[in-house]
């Protein structure tokens, strides 16, 4: 089942950043697809962590970039990373300490963030970093 698409609403013009945030979603999809079939607490933990790797390693380019450009914007916007990041290490930990059921709420909170974040806070990016020659 899938619990988010791509769409080109949620593109913002660079290629390279797009093809990122398309392979955000399809681990975003494993995980939901994961929960949805009950799958074992092994293999929700190592799509969980996927999601959680892939995350911050997608979360470090676009900072890098920010960074290397000098993009005015940097600093709210590593912090919206860092608090989504840590929400993620928060609901995994949790996870693992039995502390947390996986649930509709869960996967809501994080495809809303995906979605909002790339919408609105993302998208404030594309023209600076289009015109920085990024694609």
């Amino acid at each position: 089942m899938v619990a988010m698409e791509w769409t080109d609403q949620l593109s913002v013009g660079i290629p390279s950043i797009d093809k990122q945030h398309q392979k955000l979603i399809k681990l975003f999809n494993d995980f939901y697809d994961s929960i949805q079939k009950k799958d074992s607490k092994e293999r929700i933990a190592f799509v969980i962590k996927g999601l959680k790797d892939y995350t911050v390693e997608h979360f470090n380019s676009e900072e890098a970039n920010m960074r290397m450009y000098h993009f005015p914007g940097y600093i709210a916007h590593k912090k919206d990373h860092d608090d989504f990041v840590q929400a993620v290490h928060d609901f995994e930990d949790r996870f693992h300490q039995g502390k947390l059921i996986l649930t509709v709420e869960i996967t809501t909170f994080i495809r809303e963030w995906i979605t909002k974040h790339i919408m609105d806070i993302d998208k404030q990016y594309t023209a600076f970093f289009i015109q920085k020659g990024l694609h």
